[in-house]
């Protein structure tokens, strides 16, 4: 390298180590196997009742995609609980009565623990 170029170059900048430590994304049949068994886990919880009433599998899918998001970044109950409580107010204008809240605050737990079990 000649002296004129070697003076020219700037350092790069150290890069935080949270780049590593990304969860490594999943295979195709992980993915469907982790939307599966959160299916269940919601299906199980059916926050609305709604499947109890006869209403189709997929009553609650619209959950799953940042329930999973959730899930891959370790979120904690309390973020978990925070986050359902805004989908029922916000997207269904739902009141979260504070039974409602207890109910979510258990699904959360859940949750969580299904969570640190994947880590």
């Amino acid at each position: 390298m000649t002296r004129s170029l070697r003076r020219s170059l700037v350092p790069l900048p150290i890069l935080p180590d949270r780049i590593h430590s990304r969860p490594m994304a999943l295979t195709k049949a992980q993915s469907r196997q982790r939307w599966a068994e959160l299916r269940n886990l919601v299906a199980d919880w059916d926050p609305l009742g709604l499947l109890g009433m006869g209403a189709p599998a997929d009553e609650y899918d619209w959950l799953l995609t940042p329930l999973l998001k959730l899930l891959q970044e370790s979120a904690r109950a309390e973020q978990v609980a925070s986050f359902l409580e805004g989908e029922f107010a916000g997207r269904l204008g739902l009141d979260v009565p504070p039974d409602f809240r207890a109910r979510i605050r258990f699904f959360a737990e859940r949750f969580s623990e299904l969570s640190r079990a994947e880590t």
